[in-house]
């Protein structure tokens, strides 16, 4: 996100604070909309979180329409409160030994390939479900629920979204990773040739 070099301090602080404002923005959301499922008695998973848009429909910036389902907004949050939350830890991943840090390689991996599944198992049930409530001349995916080996039924939409966000979370944590492994490896390769690279100079 911000190259190939260490973040200096003003970068440091702003990431940290993109972080911690995602962070809470998400935070407040699962609140809001969690609590609302509570007191409403909802008996779907996560259709708080679909059945309305935020803002208002009409709401406009420079004439064009800007809002989303608080899932979606959950997601955008989530996913910059991790991103802006990698680059704080950089110079501690920087630092650690090159044996720990490729070891969260195969983990974050089976996060990626786990998740990856359940998205398209999620789109090929939803796919299904539209078609056969399509039969019934109803054509709204926001109502499609999964009741299949699941304690409770869950909304399609807020499951595909969820984990559609962890398999984004876990293909930038290995993109972080792969360029901070490189990143490392540059700065070790600069200490060992930079000894040698002072003494042709005195030469």
């Amino acid at each position: 996100m911000f190259g190939n070099k260490p973040l200096g301090v003003n970068e440091h602080r702003i990431c940290r604070l993109l972080s911690y404002t995602f962070g809470f923005l998400a935070l407040a959301l699962v609140l809001v909309y969690g609590s609302k499922a509570v007191f409403e008695d909802i008996k779907v998973v996560g259709e708080s979180f679909v059945n309305e848009e935020l803002p208002a429909p009409d709401f406009r910036i420079l004439g064009f329409p800007l809002y989303a389902k608080p899932i979606t907004w959950f997601s955008f949050f989530g996913f910059l409160y991790w991103a802006f939350g990698l680059e704080t830890w950089r110079e501690r991943f920087l630092n650690m030994k090159p044996f720990y840090r490729r070891l969260l390689f195969p983990v974050v991996s089976l996060v990626a390939f786990g998740s990856l599944y359940e998205v398209l198992f999620n789109f090929g049930l939803w796919v299904a479900l539209m078609a056969t409530y399509s039969m019934l001349g109803v054509l709204n995916p926001d109502i499609l629920v999964n009741i299949f080996n699941v304690p409770q039924p869950i909304n399609l939409v807020f499951a595909t979204k969820i984990i559609f966000l962890i398999f984004g979370l876990s293909a930038y944590s290995l993109y972080f990773l792969i360029r901070v492994d490189k990143e490392a490896t540059e700065l070790h390769r600069e200490a060992i040739v930079a000894p040698y690279s002072a003494r042709g100079k005195k030469r």
